[in-house]
């Protein structure tokens, strides 16, 4: 498996992906994006549409938080 970490700086030039507060949102190796977030899911979510892609964030994108994609090649 595969990881990325996110730079909370670069987070803007990225096409697949968005960081707001607590929450994450992912494109998937399947194609579709879907959510993670610290309050709700715990911080940590595989996606829902095919188990493939795995995505953890801890804090907020702009008070030094930080978060990292695992996926399948």
């Amino acid at each position: 498996m595969k990881s990325k970490t996110i730079d909370p700086n670069a987070v803007a030039s990225e096409i697949d992906l968005d960081w707001e507060g607590n929450n994450l949102a992912v494109k998937c190796v399947c194609g579709k994006v879907f959510l993670v977030s610290e309050q709700i899911h715990g911080g940590e979510r595989t996606c829902p549409f095919c188990g493939k892609t795995k995505a953890m964030v801890q804090g907020g994108r702009k008070s030094g938080g930080k978060a990292m994609i695992q996926f399948e090649c």
